[in-house]
């Protein structure tokens, strides 16, 4: 379960992705779109931070949160019995991002959406990998989330190939 509240305080991720664009910009001056640079680096450590970074449960919650879901839909069926569109919106939308960028950079349609459908799918596994590495049940494994972020996909491929039909009629 994703709370936004958790992830306002971004000060370490602005300040990480200060330092790495400059870094790259010292060492590549050919780079053409600076700001995109910083944009891609900036999106990169958030979706870092917001699927691996520790939530801060207290120990009360860690055995709610340890838990594994692996039946499609329940928690999506929840979410919607209690009108809680905000957990919806937010795991379509956090991934979102990722296929337009792909996009902008001028990769294939085939290699956006298959590196961008292996991060969807990756993260919650990844995610319990760290719960038992760290010995410290961080997240919840939804496969609701999953079900979710490869939604986020599927419609930006679908806004990416709207772009392109139009660009090819102009």
């Amino acid at each position: 379960m994703i709370y936004l509240i958790d992830h306002i305080f971004l000060a370490p991720v602005l300040i990480q992705t200060a330092i790495i664009g400059t870094i790259i910009l010292l060492f590549r001056k050919n780079i053409k779109n600076k700001f995109l640079l910083y944009v891609e680096i900036f999106y990169a450590l958030y979706l870092i931070y917001f699927f691996f970074y520790p939530v801060g449960f207290n120990s009360i919650d860690i055995l709610e949160y340890s838990q594994v879901n692996l039946i499609p839909f329940k928690q999506i069926t929840a979410y919607i019995g209690n009108k809680n569109f905000i957990n919806l919106l937010g795991n379509i939308l956090v991934i979102f991002p990722l296929p337009i960028l792909l996009y902008i950079n001028k990769f294939s349609i085939r290699k956006i959406s298959i590196f961008s459908l292996l991060i969807a799918i990756a993260i919650e596994p990844l995610q319990y990998i760290l719960n038992i590495v760290t010995k410290y049940p961080n997240r919840i494994i939804d496969i609701d989330d999953t079900i979710l972020r490869i939604s986020g996909v599927i419609f930006a491929l679908i806004i990416i190939f709207i772009i392109n039909k139009h660009k090819n009629r102009i």
